[in-house]
């Protein structure tokens, strides 16, 4: 990725060049901060953070395995549990001095997320996370999974500057080519196809304590009402695909049933899509069970054709998503984890960290914006 050089002319620079331009105000405005947002993703403020903590790396290493009690044979911490140690207070201060300078004040400013915001994260943790053989990737993937979550709670769900940081982060997905699922199936084989796809190895390179106990406290995942503490991971993802999923559906029922009256299932439906629906139904009654609402037997690949379906999107969605490349990345991603987790294979965390962000912003998207109304069970 670019960085930035000396001598060339700063993003902000640039940015109030084009607005001063503006002869009709605002609209040029957006443009310079859309472009100021997608040049500061580009050039990757991360990579100068990188750069500024890799110039103390070997100072913070020896300080920290001297306070650890740990020998300079490296051949005893092999073992990744103990490759990883939880920073003490001063520790993380003395590291803390480095965020707040110029290169991760930029780095940390893109998250909307401040040197304290995040030190207050890492002084919560009580799981070993920071690796003495990697402390500049340890450091760094720590920060930009505490940016994501922080970035989560402060940015719309589908605005252009979270859309830019979900993009860095868990990889752009606009011309990507999903496997077949059975490819999928093997969970080796899924990291490869997220990593190909540009998702961040460093954000899931934690011991497993450490890296569950991360997505609490950065806000990444919250708690689920009918979540046991010792549930598998597993059925923490059927639970929550399963509720995502519910909120989905009644978004995009009560949004296309406000918008295109209770008849918008036969009107507004792809026929391939209320074909296999109507199928699934027919299903459950063949097989003596109780038959649910149609719209109940959509799923998010149903989803994606539904709401990016070329009237749907103009009349309705594109309102509340913005972009549908977005939306469909946010969609596929689900229905591949799903599908996953339904066929019992083992849960990677690179599926907890796709599933529950994106499956935080479907759920503030359409939990808090969507209003209340019924839909007609077979309309």
């Amino acid at each position: 990725m670019a960085k930035r050089r000396t001598g060339i002319v700063s993003i902000d620079e640039i940015s109030k060049s084009i607005a001063l331009l503006d002869p009709i105000g605002d609209k040029i405005g957006s443009l310079a901060e859309h472009a100021r947002q997608a040049m500061m993703i580009a050039h990757d403020p991360m990579e100068d953070l990188r750069a500024a903590l890799a110039v103390n790396e070997n100072t913070f290493r020896d300080t920290l395995m001297a306070a650890h009690g740990i020998g300079a044979d490296f051949d005893q911490i092999h073992a990744i549990a103990q490759a990883h140690i939880l920073p003490q207070l001063n520790e993380l201060r003395a590291v803390g001095a480095l965020l707040e300078q110029d290169a991760a004040h930029e780095a940390l400013q893109q998250f909307q997320m401040t040197h304290n915001n995040l030190q207050h994260i890492m002084e919560s943790m009580r799981e070993p996370w920071l690796d003495v053989q990697d402390i500049v990737g340890s450091f760094s993937g720590f920060t930009e999974l505490a940016g994501m979550g922080h970035a989560l709670a402060s940015f719309a769900p589908y605005s252009d500057h979270l859309s830019s940081i979900f993009r860095h982060e868990l990889g752009s997905w606009d011309d990507i080519i999903v496997p077949a699922f059975e490819q999928l199936q093997d969970s080796s084989f899924r990291i490869e196809f997220y990593l190909e796809g540009g998702f961040n190895p460093a954000l899931t390179a934690f011991p497993n304590p450490a890296f569950q106990e991360s997505l609490d406290k950065t806000g990444i995942r919250s708690r689920l009402p009918e979540t046991d503490d010792d549930e598998s991971h597993a059925t923490e993802l059927f639970k929550l695909l399963r509720r995502i999923e519910r909120q989905l559906r009644k978004f995009i029922a009560a949004e296309m049933t406000r918008a295109c009256s209770q008849a918008w299932l036969k009107q507004r439906v792809p026929p391939d899509v209320l074909n296999a629906m109507r199928k699934r139904q027919e299903d459950d009654r063949a097989s003596g069970r109780p038959s649910q609402a149609l719209v109940e037997y959509a799923d998010f690949g149903d989803y994606i054709q539904i709401i990016l379906r070329n009237d749907n999107w103009r009349d309705v969605f594109q309102t509340y998503f913005s972009s549908q490349i977005d939306i469909q990345t946010s969609l596929i991603r689900l229905n591949i984890i799903r599908r996953s987790v339904m066929h019992a294979r083992d849960v990677t965390h690179e599926d907890l960290l796709l599933a529950w962000a994106e499956g935080q912003r479907i759920l503030l998207r359409s939990f808090f914006e969507a209003p209340s109304v019924a839909y007609i069970a077979d309309c």
